[in-house]
């Protein structure tokens, strides 16, 4: 994988909010937590990657890290 992309199963630091669903009903912000990335959206969606333990998040709040 190219340094910087985002994966099922990569580690991401994450920085905005997220929400319960890929439509963009927000419920929370992160700010510089660690997650891993367990799904991504197959159609187009306001928030398409989905970080386990937290919610759907905007791929550009996102961003992978080398563990």
């Amino acid at each position: 994988m190219p340094a910087g992309q985002i994966y099922v199963g990569c580690t991401v630091i994450a920085n905005g909010e997220y929400a319960i669903d890929t439509s963009g009903q927000a419920i929370g912000t992160l700010s510089g937590q660690q997650a891993i990335v367990a799904r991504i959206a197959p159609y187009p969606a306001v928030y398409s990657v989905y970080i386990s333990g937290y919610g759907w998040m905007k791929p550009e709040s996102l961003q992978a890290v080398r563990v």
